[in-house]
């Protein structure tokens, strides 16, 4: 395509709409959507910066700031801390602003009070982005069909480096929640901490004479954010309220 090409068409706009409006179309027509992201100094905040600032303008909330201090947001992802994720809740519920919550360890009062703000806007709350770990819980919802909680002993071993808060890790929590709906067994939940583990969750399945085991583990964050990337579109055009999980 030619300069000439390019150019003409603006041309033609101008003749039919005033300086101003001409002005105004320009600087609207490749407007990004604004990505709010809490907790953006983080191990995980800082990374999902990276990854979405080419495509999204991305506002870096940390200690230094808040969410009030800016308007127009499209969309927050909080990847802070229990207690932050409730807050953002609140906020977002109040501007009607989409949510994604990848904080781990709420309570079961700030569970609630997430819950609740998932009334006015949908809000995805999530343990753990990775491909992999959404491929085990389809595993685990296949379990039912040839296994008996009469006959079944399971134990979720999970691993992570020494810094991590809180143990059992949301993932396993989560794990651990599917395999009792699904099967009705009880689940036992080991927790080792140490080194600079990203991330390992192991589910033994002991039934008869038989042993089962399937085992996924991240070698970096970037196995998260490419999730979480993945859960930014679907979120841009969610309009249904309520807590979603992170589904591929």
């Amino acid at each position: 395509m030619s300069r000439c090409e390019i150019i003409y068409p603006f041309i033609n706009l101008i003749k039919i709409c005033n300086i101003c409006d001409f002005i105004r179309i320009l600087f609207t027509m490749g407007e990004l959507k604004k990505i709010a992201v809490v907790g953006a100094n983080g191990r995980m905040g800082s990374l999902i910066c990276e990854r979405l600032e080419p495509e999204y303008e991305i506002i870096k909330i940390t200690e230094e700031n808040s969410l009030e201090d800016f308007d127009k947001i499209n969309l927050v992802i909080d990847f802070s801390c229990a207690s932050q994720s409730v807050i953002s809740a609140n906020y977002c519920a109040s501007k009607k602003i989409p949510l994604i919550i990848g904080a781990t360890g709420q309570s079961a009062s700030e569970y609630a009070e997430i819950v609740k703000s998932s009334q006015k806007i949908p809000i995805m709350l999530a343990s753990n982005f990775s491909v992999g770990i959404f491929v085990v819980k389809q595993f685990i919802k296949s379990l039912s069909t040839f296994l008996s909680d009469e006959v079944l002993d399971i134990t979720i071993i999970e691993k992570h480096h020494r810094e991590k808060k809180d143990a059992p890790s949301g993932t396993a929590i989560a794990l651990k929640h599917e395999i009792e709906r699904c099967i009705g067994a009880k689940v036992n939940v080991l927790s080792v901490r140490g080194g600079k583990e990203i991330g390992v969750h192991q589910i033994d399945i002991y039934f008869g004479d038989e042993y089962l085991s399937i085992s996924h583990s991240s070698f970096s964050r970037n196995s998260f954010v490419c999730g979480v990337e993945l859960a930014v579109k679907k979120m841009l055009k969610q309009k249904k309220t309520g807590i979603l999980d992170f589904e591929v």
